[in-house]
């Protein structure tokens, strides 16, 4: 096993003992949409850690500031694969940035006996491909082509690719490029299904509501133990605990120190509480609109 490299300063939040970094929503939007039937885990294993995992369970330890000592957690899966899944697949509260879906103009147009008389709406169109991803999502359902026929009016394509589709099922058949609007008004992508309304039955889609993180639980990130005779733990008040180097001279190490002994090091700690102690009641205070 490779030797921890230690943080180069005298002390650090233990924080910095977390294994892997944690993630968040704002550093990395693109991660998956959060799946509620999961923990939460905003973290994730390299590949290599998670393929060095024996068996089919990942026994760890995370720090517990209520407790304020380490405590052993493990995650275990029917088989290795659904367990290198979960160790390497973060899962963070909130939704991804879905592509907002955009409707391009068309060059395509009518043309009468007087010439061109009028366009034609790119809401109604669409390709085949995503008529048939329609029809594929929408049970019973089939792309077809509606083709336009009338003795005195003709259709000029004007090099558009796209064409007008209805997505026929029982005795409905609306227009693809309509329920296409519809399908992504929320973004490309978005998570939902179909339903039939109305008289006729026509789909409808109904997207899914963001998922919540209640009752989901949590896997805590990884933590590795202070480095025997290298490192030590201050626990400060309102939970917070600091690392210390025992190589490095500083207020919560002052064996060997010219800072003034063990009263200027009470006395510093004591000082250090009570900055957190007016930060805490300063944002008390504006919490509760008091104050000036």
């Amino acid at each position: 096993m490779p030797e921890t490299t230690l943080p180069d300063e005298a002390y650090y939040s233990i924080t910095r003992l977390q294994k892997t970094e944690r993630l968040t929503r704002e550093k990395q939007p693109d991660l998956p949409r959060f799946d509620a039937s999961r923990p939460m885990q905003e973290w994730r294993l390299t590949d290599e850690e998670a393929a060095a995992v024996d068996g089919n369970e990942y026994k760890y330890k995370t720090w517990n500031a209520g407790a304020r000592s380490f405590v052993d957690l493990s995650i275990t899966a029917k088989d290795n694969e659904a367990l290198f899944t979960a160790l390497t697949t973060p899962n963070v509260p909130g939704e991804p940035p879905y592509e907002k879906w955009v409707v391009q103009p068309t060059p395509a147009h009518m043309v009468g006996p007087n010439g061109p008389s009028s366009s034609i709406s790119p809401n109604t169109l669409c390709t085949l491909e995503q008529a048939e991803m329609l029809a594929s999502e929408i049970p019973g359902a089939i792309a077809v082509e509606t083709p336009w026929a009338s003795p005195m009016f003709r259709l000029e394509w004007a090099g558009e690719t796209r064409r007008h589709y209805a997505i026929k099922v029982g005795s409905s058949s609306p227009n693809a490029g309509l329920l296409l609007a519809q399908r992504w008004a929320k973004g490309v992508g978005y998570p939902g299904r179909w339903e039939f309304m109305g008289v006729l039955g026509s789909p409808q889609f109904i997207p899914d509501p963001p998922p919540s993180i209640t009752g989901a639980g949590e896997y805590p990130i990884p933590y590795r133990l202070p480095v025997k005779g290298k490192e030590e733990i201050y626990e400060g008040g309102f939970g917070a605990a600091i690392v210390y180097r025992l190589d490095r001279e500083s207020i919560y190490n002052p064996a060997g120190s010219s800072t003034g002994g063990t009263d200027t090091i009470a006395l510093a700690r004591l000082e250090e509480r009570m900055e957190r102690i007016e930060t805490l009641l300063v944002n008390l205070s504006m919490a509760l609109g008091i104050g000036g």
